[in-house]
């Protein structure tokens, strides 16, 4: 279904399921952010603030309740995290950690079976990695976070001086945007200069 305003598509995904409503024992909803997932919160469910134009505030699990099951609400990367640990890669894998690379980075967690959650969730492209001090980038010197050295825009195509998609698979870039990438998500990584976890702030 394509994305148009929230009511509109929303709208659609529960004229969907409505029909099979009596063969629906819950709803579970990955969505894009930042969302509410305090439960004590007003504003549960709703999308707090984006850059798509008309969603800032869209109450995703309200459009849901009228079907009368239970409605899950978690992150788009945290439900991709749990659909990777229960049935793909990361099956038999805990801890597991699930990022995706497009205009920024996003991750999920899991621990102990069960998505990370803390007092919002954890923004995993903002955990700074060390850059390559052989590479000049267009990010400011001071701008060490995962999604600032490895995602695109900015990182690929201002690296390489060329669209990422007109690369070819063996371009010194992809081997640094690799490198970035298990920085950004290695355990073995340096931890912050006050000696925390560097997931800690995340």
């Amino acid at each position: 279904m394509p994305t148009t305003t929230p009511p509109e598509t929303l709208g659609r995904v529960a004229d969907f399921l409505r029909p099979h409503a009596e063969r629906v024992a819950a709803v579970g909803i990955a969505c894009f952010g930042p969302i509410d997932l305090d439960r004590r919160s007003p504003t549960f469910g709703c999308i707090t603030t984006t850059p798509k134009p008309g969603w800032a505030r869209a109450d995703v699990v309200g459009a849901f309740r009228a079907l009368g099951v239970p409605v899950a609400f978690d992150t788009d990367v945290n439900g991709a995290a749990l659909g990777e640990h229960r049935w793909g890669a990361g099956r038999g894998v805990d801890p597991f950690v699930y990022l995706t690379v497009g205009t920024g980075i996003g991750g999920g967690a899991i621990v102990n079976g069960r998505p990370l959650h803390g007092l919002v969730h954890p923004e995993m492209g903002h955990v700074p990695i060390p850059r390559d001090p052989k590479i000049r980038s267009r990010a400011p010197a001071r701008t060490t976070a995962a999604a600032s050295r490895a995602s695109r825009p900015p990182s690929r195509s201002a690296r390489a001086g060329d669209r990422a998609e007109a690369l070819p698979a063996g371009h010194e870039a992809w081997r640094l945007q690799a490198r970035y990438l298990a920085s950004a998500s290695s355990p073995s990584r340096p931890c912050s200069r006050r000696g925390e976890s560097p997931w800690a702030a995340a």
